[in-house]
């Protein structure tokens, strides 16, 4: 069975942590996500200290989790601005994110390898 601590992860609390829901051990970043058996809806992720790296390393975390577990990793990459709107679209293609819809509000996919 994979330990989800080892990648960073944990239940969230309370009655939404049954229902597959998890977070960020990190301190430095804010990560929520909705496991499935076959998907990992990506639903918040934002570091406290933009620009430090710490967003990418839980990001890594979290794809090396789906990989180990054989699940796709979903997201809806939404900002304020079209300028953060673009190196948002950026940040998810640089991780290895594919776009599948525009580039207002998008949404990017990650596979897992095989």
């Amino acid at each position: 069975m994979i330990s989800l601590e080892s990648y960073g992860l944990t239940p969230a609390r309370g009655s939404i942590g049954k229902m597959g829901f998890v977070t960020s051990t990190c301190d430095d970043v804010r990560l929520s996500a909705q496991l499935t058996d076959w998907h990992i809806f990506l639903l918040r992720l934002d570091a406290v200290t933009p620009g430090r790296g710490s967003g990418g390393a839980a990001l890594e975390l979290l794809k090396r989790f789906a990989d180990d577990s054989d699940r796709i990793i979903n997201l809806i990459a939404a900002a304020d601005t079209p300028d953060q709107q673009a190196r948002l679209n950026k940040f998810y293609a640089d991780h290895g994110f594919i776009q599948q819809d525009d580039d207002q509000t998008p949404e990017f996919v990650w596979t897992p390898t095989i």
